[in-house]
């Protein structure tokens, strides 16, 4: 009777496999096998009876410019069900903005098409509270409508938390111009210090410093002073949002701790106006590159000080010292920028008074154009305790000048 049937498998690809009835199982080898081991990548063969598998990059080379370079590497962490891991794959020039992406790789020109949207062209500027956002220009910034939510932050509606935060960024850069002019290369002494123009964030409040206007390095030949290379232009980096472009100069804040911020006043004939004030409200920055050229305004204000409704007396008893200062405060700052000083100053013995100022009696100065109130201040004090309370004394019997933190006139505009 027959017994169980012999297996004769060794488990060698290399070797012919069989059963001799006399001598048993037979493993010949067998040098044309070719053996698999399951990668696509590989090319199998025997050598000595054993099987090699040699890696072929051909495998997996597709030929294509755009797919980067492809090689065999079956124990490489990332490989593919082929065994082939992808390496060089070529990236875009540089990151795509809304109105300037770069599209899918190109194999016809071994490139990214850098496809540029029209002006007008729908887009995202990336900022939450604008609206019916649209290219500025062609392949331009991206930028919307500032709804009423711009203005703090308030939360709509709230989105679900994400582990990844992407910072946004948007190119500005431009020219300063003064009074729609270019800006003098060259100026007198008056004409000497910085002006800044800041990018006022809607949601923070925090200014971000935009462009600077200055004229240093001092002359000794023309007695003036000369323009900072590149001051008359600016480019920066800002993340996308809703600004106010604010104008200063000549500002100070209060050493006594009240905070109180005020302006200087400039020379006459000085080149750039004091000031504190908002140039443009509501400037969208969106994603992109944009221009925005900022144009720095002044107006020169002059006149004379009465005093009610009479000339200031030139020379003055004791009770009549002291100053006076006329503020014209912005609206929409609320800074107050200093217009005039009524002082009696340098005491004539002779007499046992004081004498006017010279030139206290009238003013000029430069300013941003703008609405402003007219503000009267003397002898006034602020609360040494922290608390920020401005407070005003009493003057003397038959004084010049009465005590006061009035205002005079309001709403006046300045053009």
């Amino acid at each position: 009777g027959g017994g169980a049937a012999v297996v004769c498998d060794d488990g060698n690809p290399c070797t012919l496999d069989s059963c001799d009835a006399v001598t048993g199982c037979r493993h010949t080898l067998d040098a044309a096998a070719v053996p698999d081991d399951g990668v696509a990548c590989t090319i199998g063969s025997c050598a000595s009876g054993a099987p090699v598998f040699t890696p072929s990059d051909a495998a997996c080379d597709d030929g294509l410019y755009c797919t980067g370079v492809e090689r065999c590497q079956p124990s490489a962490p990332g490989r593919d069900a082929r065994g082939c891991v992808r390496s060089e794959v070529p990236e875009p020039p540089g990151p795509s903005q809304p109105c300037a992406y770069y599209a899918t790789c190109d194999e016809a020109t071994r490139g990214f098409p850098l496809v540029r949207l029209p002006m007008g062209a729908a887009c995202d500027d990336g900022i939450a509270c604008t609206s019916l956002d649209v290219c500025q220009s062609e392949g331009g910034a991206c930028a919307g409508t500032p709804t009423a939510s711009c203005a703090g932050l308030e939360c709509s509606s709230s989105v679900p938390w994400s582990s990844t935060i992407d910072i946004p960024s948007a190119q500005v850069s431009g020219a300063l111009t003064l009074d729609g002019a270019a800006i003098p290369s060259e100026v007198p002494s008056n004409g000497y210090g910085t002006a800044t123009v800041w990018a006022v964030s809607r949601e923070t409040g925090v200014r971000h410093r935009l462009a600077e206007l200055r004229h240093t390095n001092y002359q000794s030949s023309t007695g003036g002073y000369r323009l900072v290379v590149g001051d008359a232009s600016y480019q920066t980096l800002l993340v996308p949002g809703v600004y106010d472009l604010l104008y200063e100069r000549q500002a100070s804040v209060n050493s006594n701790g009240s905070g109180d911020r005020w302006v200087g006043r400039v020379t006459p004939g000085a080149l750039m106006p004091s000031g504190w004030r908002v140039l443009r409200e509501g400037v969208v920055i969106g994603a992109g590159a944009s221009t925005l050229n900022v144009d720095i305004a002044s107006a020169q204000v002059s006149g004379a000080l009465t005093l009610d409704g009479a000339a200031i007396p030139s020379e003055v008893p004791s009770n009549g010292y002291g100053t006076a200062t006329v503020w014209a405060v912005s609206r929409e700052t609320g800074v107050r920028h200093r217009l005039a000083e009524l002082r009696h100053t340098n005491y004539q013995s002779s007499t046992g008074g004081y004498r006017l100022v010279v030139g206290d009696a009238s003013y000029q100065t430069l300013l941003v154009p703008g609405v402003y109130d007219l503000l009267y201040e003397r002898q006034t004090s602020v609360n040494s305790n922290g608390s920020g309370d401005r407070w005003v004394g009493r003057v003397t019997p038959g004084a010049l000048m009465p005590s006061g933190w009035r205002v005079l006139r309001q709403c006046v505009e300045v053009r």
